[in-house]
C-alpha cells in the first residue's frame, strides 16, 4: 500500500485547507496500531478531506487505499474504516442529483459527486 501511495501526486490534490500533501499520513495512521496516532489520522480525514461532508480530489483518490484497507483483516479497527467509506458514500449519494455540476474556485466544472458515486457503487 505505501508504495501505491506514493504513485499519486497528492501535493496537487486539495482538501478543504489547501494541499493533501497531508493526506498518505492520514491513511497510513489511520493503519497504525497506536490507537492515539489512528484517531488522530481518522479526525483530520474527517476534518480536511471530508470536510462537512464536502468531497475533494484527495477524498476520491483516498478511496481504493480505504477499501483495501477494510477489506484487510489486519486492519486495526476496521470499524471506522468502514464507517469512514459509509460516510463518503452517503454524502456523495445524497449529493449527486443536487450537485450533478459543481463549479469550483477556478470555476472549472465538476461532476465529482455522481462520479464518485458511480466509483462507490462499483467498488462493493
Amino acid at each position: 500500500m505505501i508504495n501505491d501511495l506514493e504513485r499519486i501526486d497528492w501535493a496537487s490534490l486539495e482538501h478543504a485547507y489547501g494541499p493533501a500533501d497531508d493526506v498518505p499520513g492520514w491513511l497510513l495512521g489511520m493503519a497504525s496500531v497506536d490507537a492515539e496516532v489512528r484517531d488522530k489520522a481518522f479526525g483530520d480525514f474527517y476534518s480536511k478531506a471530508l470536510h462537512q461532508g464536502s468531497v475533494y480530489p484527495s477524498t476520491v483518490a483516498s478511496l481504493p487505499f480505504l477499501f483495501a484497507m477494510a477489506d484487510d483483516p489486519a486492519t486495526p479497527d476496521r470499524g471506522a474504516v468502514v464507517a469512514l467509506l459509509l460516510s463518503i458514500g452517503r454524502e456523495v449519494i445524497d449529493a449527486e442529483e443536487i450537485y450533478a455540476v459543481v463549479c469550483g474556485p477556478d470555476g472549472a466544472e465538476s461532476t465529482i459527486y455522481p462520479d464518485t458515486a458511480n466509483l462507490m457503487r462499483e467498488t462493493r
